[in-house]
């Protein structure tokens, strides 16, 4: 893993589309000023709502990556990768990143 936590190739969602959420919308907020652990609490608590819980997971192994916790991001991408019914997109940048943090 080379440097990824400062890696700007892979970003986190931060849009939850036509769904309002707005831990959803304070977590992308913190991304974009940097702070991780914010945003990490706030994306952990909108995995609780169905229309984004998809997006907000992608986006909680975002922050642990960032902040330095490669494994824990890993196991969480791999969780969200196990689910049925996964957004096209979603898995997509879930399996880039994976990818990414595996080689």
């Amino acid at each position: 893993m080379d440097d990824l936590e400062g890696n700007d190739d892979y970003t986190p969602i931060t849009t939850s589309g036509d769904a309002m959420n707005t831990n959803f919308e304070m977590g992308s907020a913190y991304l974009d000023m940097h702070k991780y652990v914010e945003a990490l609490e706030e994306f952990e608590q909108a995995m609780d709502d169905p229309e984004i819980d998809q997006q907000a997971a992608y986006n909680v192994a975002f922050c642990y990556l960032k902040i330095g916790s490669a494994q824990e991001a890993q196991r969480r991408l791999e969780t969200l990768l196990a689910q049925e019914n996964l957004i096209a997109a979603v898995e997509e940048r879930a399996q880039e990143l994976l990818q990414k943090i595996s080689s």
